[in-house]
C-alpha cells in the first residue's frame, strides 16, 4: 500500500508569519468571532491547505461547504464561474440598456420643454394678438366686429362658398363673396 504525505510542516503551527498576520488583524480589525485555529491560509486544494508560512495540513476547521466537497471542487468552481458569467453578462446588458434608456429620458425632456416653450410663445403671440385686436375694437366697434364675424366664418366653414347678402337688398347681386373667386383662385 503506497503511503500519501498530506501534512506538511515547516515551522511550528502557528509560524511566524501567521502569528504577525493575526496579531496584527487582532489590534486593526474589529472581529465578533474568535479565531479557533489561528493559521493564515494562502491556499487551499481538496482537503488540504497551505498557510502563508508553507505548511500544508488537512483542514479540519473549514466551512461546511469546504468539508463536504473539498477545497476548489470542480463542480463548486464551475458553478462559480458560471454565476460569474451570468453576472457579467447582466453588467453587459445593463451597461448596454442603461445609457440608452439615460438618452432617451434626456430626449424626451428636451422635446418636452420644447414644446412648452412653444406653447409658451404660442400663448403670449395669441395674448398679443388679442391686445391688438382690443385696440382695433375700441377704435371701431362695428367694424371689428363684422371683421371678426367674417374671418369666424371663414375657419368655421373653409370649404363651403359663402355669399353674404345685405340687409333689405331686393334682389340677390349686391353679395360679397368670401370664397376662392375672392382670394383670386379658380
Amino acid at each position: 500500500m503506497a503511503a500519501t504525505r498530506t501534512i506538511e510542516l515547516r515551522t511550528e503551527i502557528p509560524g511566524p508569519r501567521s502569528r504577525a498576520i493575526v496579531e496584527r488583524s487582532e489590534r486593526a480589525v474589529a472581529s465578533p468571532l474568535a479565531l479557533t485555529f489561528p493559521v493564515v491560509a494562502e491556499s487551499a486544494l481538496g482537503v488540504t491547505i497551505t498557510d502563508v508560512d508553507g505548511n500544508t495540513l488537512i483542514d479540519f476547521a473549514g466551512g461546511v461547504g469546504s468539508l463536504n466537497v473539498g477545497h476548489s471542487h470542480p463542480d463548486v468552481v464551475a458553478a462559480a464561474q458560471d454565476a460569474n458569467l451570468a453576472i457579467n453578462q447582466a453588467k453587459g446588458y445593463e451597461n448596454e440598456v442603461i445609457p440608452r434608456a439615460r438618452a432617451e429620458a434626456i430626449e424626451l425632456t428636451e422635446s418636452a420643454l420644447a414644446y412648452r416653450d412653444a406653447k409658451i410663445a404660442e400663448s403670449q403671440g395669441e395674448a398679443e394678438r388679442f391686445d391688438a385686436l382690443l385696440v382695433a375694437y375700441r377704435a371701431a366697434p362695428a367694424v371689428t366686429r363684422k371683421r371678426l364675424y367674417l374671418e369666424t366664418m371663414e375657419a368655421v366653414l373653409p370649404h363651403v362658398e359663402k355669399v353674404i347678402v345685405e340687409p333689405g337688398a331686393a334682389s340677390i347681386l349686391p353679395h360679397l363673396a368670401l370664397g376662392k373667386a375672392s382670394r383670386g383662385e379658380p
